[in-house]
């Protein structure tokens, strides 16, 4: 009777040990696939070298990469030039700017576009925020945030900051924005923006973020 149990739990211990081996492995090798399936569908750059004039934005907290356009027209047009709700992001003036990279996008209703910005309101995604990168044909950057904050038109038309060309403009510039925010502080000399359009019931308001280049990549 007893030899009989030690068979039976033999032949058990025989089938569970292959079907944990089994199961393990099928959840290691699924664990595996999705950790490198999620690393891969991050969103990247082109890895081609881009070609003059050419620019990309990465919003890296959201994993939204933006092909900006030059002309303001194509702000309701998309890559091939055709009428779209979401259209493209603007960049303003020249992107090899010494002082500032300013860019303009639809804020609209569905997380597209630059609606995700105004979530940096939440003080503590503003600080734990992975920044913003830029890729341009002649280099690669990254800014750390530093301000978010919507912001009142009225007195102050968003298009003068956009061409920076002096570092008298760029102090201006600063001072503008520690008028919004007494705790605004920046060190660098080059700055980023970005700023959405109106929504339907705040149409003198603009939800601007501003960045400085780091140093650290």
């Amino acid at each position: 009777m007893q030899g009989r149990r030690i068979i039976i739990y033999i032949i058990i211990v025989a089938f569970i040990i292959p079907l944990l081996k089994v199961t393990l492995t099928n959840d290691f090798i699924r664990n595996v696939k999705t950790f490198f399936n999620r690393e891969n569908s991050e969103k990247t750059f082109p890895q081609r070298k881009l070609l003059k004039g050419e620019c990309f934005i990465k919003l890296r907290d959201f994993d939204q990469v933006f092909e900006t356009r030059k002309n303001p027209q194509d702000l309701n047009r998309n890559k091939y030039k055709t009428q779209d709700y979401h259209g493209s992001i603007i960049i303003r003036g020249n992107i090899n700017n010494k002082y500032n990279l300013f860019f303009y996008g639809h804020n609209t209703y569905d997380g597209k576009m630059f609606s995700n910005l105004t979530k940096y309101q939440n003080h503590y995604l503003l600080l734990n925020s992975k920044g913003i990168d830029v890729k341009t044909n002649k280099t690669t950057e990254h800014y750390r945030i530093v301000f978010a904050k919507k912001i009142n038109i009225q007195s102050e038309n968003p298009w003068i900051f956009a061409k920076l060309n002096s570092y008298h403009e760029l102090i201006r510039y600063k001072k503008y924005l520690k008028s919004q925010d007494d705790n605004f502080k920046i060190n660098s000399h080059k700055l980023i923006t970005l700023m959405t359009c109106t929504n339907e019931d705040e149409e003198d308001k603009r939800f601007f973020v501003v960045g400085e280049r780091s140093k650290k990549w």
